[in-house]
């Protein structure tokens, strides 16, 4: 398994500006709830371009965050946009438990 976060690229990129690493932050829990939105909507529906949509945002900010994992999975999640609901319920739950271990890691950096 991948990394959970390595945040040291987004420092650089962002020169090690505080203050716009915390907005980005915020900006990556508001992304990964509205994506979480989408996927759990996607699944209700049987929609898989919202789910594709949806996996396809997730796997964006969590690779710019530095969380490898929750990308990881957020890539598998993009590719299996044609699968059916027994292979995306399963995914969906691992997401979850890795924003959950990204959340403690980015807890653990403050």
């Amino acid at each position: 398994m991948g990394n959970v976060l390595d945040i040291r690229n987004l420092r650089d990129i962002i020169d090690n500006d505080k203050m716009l690493e915390q907005q980005l932050i915020v900006n990556f829990h508001s992304c990964y709830h509205t994506c979480i939105d989408d996927l759990e909507s996607s699944l209700k529906t049987n929609n898989p371009v919202q789910w594709r949509n949806a996996a396809h945002a997730l796997k964006g900010v969590a690779f710019n965050l530095g969380a490898e994992q929750l990308g990881m999975l957020s890539f598998e999640a993009e590719m299996a946009s044609g699968k059916p609901l027994t292979h995306k319920t399963p995914l969906l739950a691992g997401i979850k438990a890795a924003y959950g271990h990204v959340q403690q890691a980015l807890a653990d950096i403050k």
